[in-house]
């Protein structure tokens, strides 16, 4: 079989309704469909290959799964026997069900359809109902259930905004689940007349009417237009020969990004936010957080650049994984080796950027941190409005009058040499994995100072107190004690009061 991909119609609202209905009464629902599937994340499905022979529902919910997530065949007479005449109608009616002209009396789905944060999507699929080869097109509308779309789902914050704008949408998932539950209007904008499609269908599918779909090239659609949000999932591979619309750009990996940002300062408001899922490189003499602010232009003095790093590749490496993926061959892998090296790319960044534009005067930051397994979006929004009010005149915490509190859980390691017959430390550093991965080099005295962080004594009562137990000199200022404090407090080692770090999840 040829690979099977299709587009369903934009129907009647009353298509839309009777299958939004269907859905809430089957149980369709993202925690149903994994206790059903026995799977933590939706992720883990779409590596799943159908079943070639329909097998037999139990209910509409197993019906949908079959059809809708594993994109499976389904007997005409076994829908008809579970579906009211209306819900048949109206998937046949937006264009859901496709027959097999060699299997007549079999029915499969013409896109996936899933529940994703409490929004429903539909895209393309990503497997034939016979289980055959797959060939799927350059603009094939990526699936909103993969590892990676939702780390960048998971990186969003979900605090009130006026006006958000998704770029390089796709099925638009981002801009639907905010305009569900905390944007006062969202756009979604992509280049694809694919993907714009099935963003339009998205829309009407969860009768949403606080959003707006449109085909264009980035902010092309939204000339004049300014927002308090920002968010994009842009193509980021760097490939030679680019393969698929919503993955690949030009050699460097970065085209995408670096005109997104570029366009920062014509849309972004003050005050306002921009959040990415990407990759970028360290470059000879010059780190991603530099570049960026290349990119913001004149105006860059008026942003706030916070970096987190999911995963670090060299460029012989990353060529290395899509040649180990079975996605390229070795000749594309030597061309790629080449061509990452000769752009002078030292490091490429998995990452997440929180680009913030600053609502009044003040100095503004980079800041680049990893993250780690713990890492979500309270803990990078932690760090960004601890930041921000560090560089906000009067804004900060007051580390000389408040009362800090070591976190439980920081290492404290020391590295130990032996010479002359004596062992002695050469180093000490302390760790924390949580909100983010933080490590600092430090002297070993500050290990009694975290000891002595227990909410009981001010920073300035902390400086005496290290003084008095000879931890520090007598004559080290306490400007520059505080200093140590400030690094503790954003590296995550210490809590205080009114920036306290968020729960851990389990």
């Amino acid at each position: 079989m040829k690979t099977l991909l299709h587009t369903p119609r934009l129907g009647d609202d009353s298509s839309f309704s009777a299958l939004r209905s269907l859905f809430v009464a089957a149980g369709f629902t993202e925690s149903e469909l994994c206790r059903r599937l026995g799977v933590a994340s939706l992720a883990e499905v779409i590596r799943r290959p159908p079943q070639p022979e329909p097998g037999d529902a139990r209910d509409a919910n197993d019906l949908l799964i079959s059809l809708f997530i594993h994109g499976e065949y389904a007997r005409l007479a076994v829908i008809s026997s579970i579906l009211p005449a209306r819900d048949l109608e109206a998937m046949e009616d937006l264009g859901l069900l496709v027959t097999d002209p060699a299997k007549p009396d079999l029915r499969y789905a013409s896109a996936a359809v899933y529940p994703l944060r409490d929004v429903y999507l539909a895209s393309d699929r990503w497997a034939n109902p016979d289980a055959s080869g797959f060939d799927p097109p350059a603009d094939i509308v990526y699936p909103a259930v993969t590892p990676n779309t939702l780390r960048f789902l998971g990186a969003l914050p979900e605090d009130r905004c006026d006006s958000l704008l998704e770029l390089c949408s796709g099925s638009g998932v981002a801009a639907l689940a905010g305009a569900r539950s905390y944007a006062g209007h969202a756009w979604a904008v992509d280049i694809t007349g694919r993907s714009t499609h099935f963003a339009q269908f998205n829309r009407r599918l969860n009768g949403l009417v606080n959003a707006t779909i449109l085909q264009g090239d980035l902010y092309e659609p939204v000339a004049g237009m300014m927002f308090d949000r920002i968010v994009a999932h842009p193509p980021y591979i760097p490939a030679k020969s680019p393969r698929f619309i919503f993955q690949d750009t030009a050699e460097d990996g970065e085209y995408v990004t670096r005109r997104i940002i570029e366009g920062l300062p014509e849309h972004l408001t003050p005050g306002g936010r921009f959040y990415c899922l990407t990759m970028g490189a360290d470059r000879e003499g010059q780190d991603f957080e530099a570049r960026l602010r290349g990119w913001l232009g004149a105006r860059e003095k008026e942003f706030d650049v916070l970096v987190t790093i999911i995963e670090m590749r060299s460029p012989d490496q990353l060529a290395a994984d899509f040649l180990l993926k079975g996605q390229i061959g070795h000749g594309e892998f030597l061309d790629r080796k080449r061509t990452y090296a000769s752009g002078g790319a030292e490091d490429f960044l998995y990452c997440h950027l929180a680009i913030q534009r600053a609502a009044n005067e003040r100095a503004t930051f980079s800041v680049r941190r990893l993250a780690s397994p713990k890492t979500r979006r309270e803990g990078m929004e932690w760090l960004l409005r601890l930041e921000t009010a560090l560089a906000t005149p009067g804004g900060g915490p007051d580390l000389g009058s408040m009362k800090p509190v070591a976190v439980d859980g920081v290492e404290l390691s020391a590295v130990y040499q032996l010479n002359g017959g004596r062992i002695t430390p050469t180093s000490f550093t302390i760790e924390v994995n949580y909100p983010l991965y933080g490590m600092l080099g430090v002297e070993p005295w500050v290990g009694g100072l975290l000891v002595a962080c227990d909410g009981t004594r001010s920073g300035a009562q902390l400086y005496e107190h290290c003084r008095q137990h000879k931890l520090i000199s007598p004559d080290t200022p306490l400007e520059g004690f505080l200093k140590l404090m400030r690094a503790l407090l954003t590296g995550g080692f210490l809590n205080v009061e009114g920036f306290r770090q968020p729960e851990a999840a389990g």
